[in-house]
């Protein structure tokens, strides 16, 4: 004697759809994620997203170092090169005779002292290879930076 309870049959039908559907989606894509009813990430897809914040930030991490680095040489370089005129200056200030060799000096900066060396020789203007006595040359190096200039009588 066969009973037939009355809506099992229905039931066992659309129990049997939904693996026909489900097997038929995972048979023809490539990647399907199903989530459950529960609203949130798993571990994995937590992980996976840290991984790539972490590769993406990394090389953005170390250019900022690097740009705070540089902005301090650059701004070392500025105060070295501000030193430099500011010799220069004091130099074309000066009486044309008075202009030597013994000019020399050092300033201090940020706990450091540079020496400012200046350099003074007679030129030669009009190219006839004997230096003349009106024209000098003026060279002034700190640390590096190099000003030169003429100076005449």
């Amino acid at each position: 004697m066969l009973i037939r309870v009355r809506g099992l049959d229905r039931m066992n039908r659309r129990a049997s759809d939904v693996v026909r559907r489900s097997l038929f989606v995972i048979r023809n894509s490539s990647f399907v994620i199903r989530h459950s009813s529960s609203k949130g990430f798993s571990l994995v897809e937590i992980l996976i997203a840290v991984t790539i914040m972490v590769i993406a930030l990394v090389p953005i991490m170390e250019s900022i170092t690097a740009s705070f680095q540089s902005s301090r040489a650059g701004e070392d370089n500025t105060i070295l090169v501000n030193y430099a005129r500011e010799k220069m200056e004091d130099v074309l200030a000066m009486d044309f005779d008075d202009v030597n060799s013994s000019l020399d000096d050092t300033v201090t900066f940020f706990g450091k002292t540079v020496a400012r060396d200046v350099t003074v020789e007679y030129y030669d203007g009009n190219g006839d290879s004997i230096p003349d006595n009106d024209l000098k040359k003026i060279t002034v190096i700190v640390e590096g930076v190099q000003l030169e200039t003429l100076l005449a009588n």
